[in-house]
């Protein structure tokens, strides 16, 4: 975890529990379950999200690696020190 920048955790389980990471100030969210649930979700709650299946087990591939890189640069602020 990099406070106030990036954390990993769970898949969030309802509206609720997305709309709790947007009060707590979670900008963006990267999915790489396997699974497109949730998607929906982060988009109702205006969340820029970005998904990257990736089998378990498993690598992302370059272009996946590039479209990340993409996404952080477009939608993350760095500005927390």
């Amino acid at each position: 975890m990099i406070p106030a920048a990036a954390a990993g955790l769970r898949m969030p389980e309802g509206p609720a529990e997305v709309a709790q990471l947007a009060g707590l100030g979670i900008g963006a969210i990267v999915s790489l379950m396997d699974d497109d649930a949730n998607l929906n979700l982060y988009e109702e709650a205006g969340i820029p999200h970005l998904w990257l299946p990736i089998k378990g087990g498993t690598s992302p591939t370059v272009e996946q690696i590039l479209r990340l890189k993409s996404f952080i640069t477009e939608n993350v602020s760095w500005n927390y020190y």
